[in-house]
């Protein structure tokens, strides 16, 4: 990561992305800012090709439940050549690698901003979703967009980290819950799963200043929170 008023930018297309492509996007991953969908209609009645959710995963979510009303931006066609990326384009979040879904250049137009109902969100329409490095990435360019105020990587990694460790460990869990239902004899359906098991985690972790997801904010606590979690699934969701 930069240390200088650069933007960042990284070396390999891939190091942006948690996940890519068509149905590689697990259906139990939490929504969170960056996931990109595909054929997506907006209030208005426009269907986007490709959007991105911008909102912080707190504004996104309610506990397990999305908000009624949800902010995207457009992912249009724009090449943004590798050099430029530290010193402009400062309007867009360049998405390299996503010529497999369309044979052009992708790109997040910050200034081309819808909201969708959040019940038009289908999370088997996601084709990407960020890395962590991807969501610091992303949201340094936002922020430059909006105040053309260039914060450091490492400052927006300690802030986001609380929130992208809890995703993580709901995915974790929620992957867990659906192995050990494919086992029993009548199993649930795989979106009643997941709906049920990840309200069940966000219960776990809690609220309030004692509580695993505020000690998710202090890193020297959060690896006790990452083991305490495991453990808990462990024991809910034993391996078949």
């Amino acid at each position: 990561m930069r240390d200088d008023p650069l933007l960042d930018a990284p070396t390999d297309p891939d190091q942006l992305y948690q996940y890519r492509g068509r149905g590689e996007v697990p259906l139990h991953r939490p929504w969170n800012q960056g996931d990109i969908v595909e054929h997506l209609q907006v209030r208005g009645g426009l269907v986007l090709d490709l959007a991105m959710l911008v909102a912080h995963p707190c504004s996104l979510r309610k506990g397990n439940e999305l908000r009624p009303a949800l902010a995207v931006a457009e992912v249009v066609e724009q090449r943004v050549p590798a050099s430029r990326w530290p010193t402009g384009f400062y309007d867009y979040c360049p998405l390299p690698g996503f010529e497999q879904l369309g044979g052009r250049p992708r790109a997040a137009l910050f200034h081309h901003l819808y909201t969708v109902d959040s019940r038009e969100l289908h999370a088997g329409s996601r084709v990407a979703a960020l890395s962590d490095y991807g969501a610091v990435v992303f949201l340094q360019r936002w922020i430059k967009h909006a105040s053309r105020v260039t914060v450091k990587p490492g400052e927006i990694q300690d802030q986001i980290q609380p929130v992208l460790t809890e995703i993580a460990l709901q995915e974790e869990w929620c992957a867990a819950a659906l192995a050990h239902e494919a086992a029993a004899d009548q199993p649930r359906p795989n979106d009643e799963v997941i709906a049920v098991e990840g309200a069940a985690f966000q219960a776990f972790l809690g609220t309030g200043e004692d509580s695993l997801r505020k000690q998710l904010e202090d890193p020297v606590l959060r690896p006790r929170v990452q083991r305490e979690t495991l453990r808990e699934s462990e024991n809910r969701y034993p391996a078949p």
